[in-house]
């Protein structure tokens, strides 16, 4: 599969079609992909194309803090990649949500709202 000048793996390919369907925008598939390299579900390198960006290289460079929630039941992006993915943002704050699966903010919502606003305090 190419999108958008990204060459998807096998592997990637069927976690973009298990996860968004084939009707996925071609953004959103870029944006998973770059994802689940971040997250080390694919090995660096795997994904490549002339018109993405070295995302670790461009998480190092953001100077702001930034909130990182992570839903402990995730299947998408299990809760052992939070700390990868931290440790890729100088600033990050990681804080794990327990019993939510992939979306605090539906799942979750009174929890997911009192941390946020906790961090804009």
């Amino acid at each position: 599969m190419n999108v958008a000048g990204l060459t998807l793996t096998n592997g990637v390919q069927t976690r973009v079609r298990d996860t968004g369907g084939s009707g996925t925008p071609p953004s959103r598939i870029l944006g998973f992909a770059n994802s689940l390299e971040i997250c080390g579900q694919v090995a660096p390198g795997r994904l490549s194309s002339k018109h993405r960006e070295d995302v670790p290289a461009s998480a190092a460079r953001l100077d702001r803090p930034t909130l990182l929630l992570w839903d402990k039941q995730d299947r998408v992006f299990p809760a052992r990649d939070a700390s990868r993915a931290a440790a890729l943002l100088p600033q990050a704050r990681l804080t794990l949500i327990d019993r939510c699966g992939h979306n605090p903010h539906w799942e979750q919502p009174d929890i997911f709202a009192a941390i946020v606003l906790d961090s804009l305090a």
